[in-house]
């Protein structure tokens, strides 16, 4: 075994479900799951932890969470979870009433949405595919782009 991700996968029962393992190199993160009575898995020459079980407010939640009140921590895990609700839900709500349900739309609003549907060659579904797969390749490569210059698109792909 040479990494904890390699273990990750081994471990895993199935690749097609949310990830069962939180990965985490920091050690204050890995430390409060261990007090909460979850097991830290290390791997001797990586500085990465495996912490078993993880569920979904985790993915949710932030490390600086733990450094406000437990109010405020929690009103933002909500917004989190509205907002992945609705990234979720949104796209295909959008295709579902404009191509099968127009009248669920106001009438001013859908003439403006004809007007500018007007010049796109492609379906909904399609139009909406490109959209996300265009979001994805802005928010990686704000990733990969070393220095202030992918800070900036990281930044804006985030607005």
């Amino acid at each position: 075994m040479t990494s904890s991700g390699q273990l990750e996968h081994l471990i895993e029962d199935t690749n097609y479900s949310l990830p069962q393992l939180i990965s985490s190199e920091r050690p204050d993160r890995v430390s409060s799951y261990i007090m909460e009575g979850r097991v830290a898995i290390l791997v001797n020459g990586t500085p990465y932890a495996l912490v078993a079980p993880g569920i979904l407010i985790d993915y949710l939640s932030s490390p600086e969470d733990r450094n406000i009140k437990y109010q405020f921590s929690d009103l933002l895990k909500c917004i989190r979870f509205f907002a992945l609700f609705l990234t979720l839900l949104l796209p295909g709500l959008y295709v579902a009433t404009t191509t099968f349900h127009q009248e669920l739309i106001p009438t001013e609003f859908l003439f403006a949405i004809i007007a500018s549907r007007n010049n796109v060659p492609f379906p909904v579904i399609l139009e909406i595919l490109i959209m996300e797969i265009s979001l994805e390749l802005i928010r990686e490569s704000g990733v990969r782009v070393p220095g202030p210059l992918g800070q900036t698109i990281r930044y804006r792909s985030e607005l």
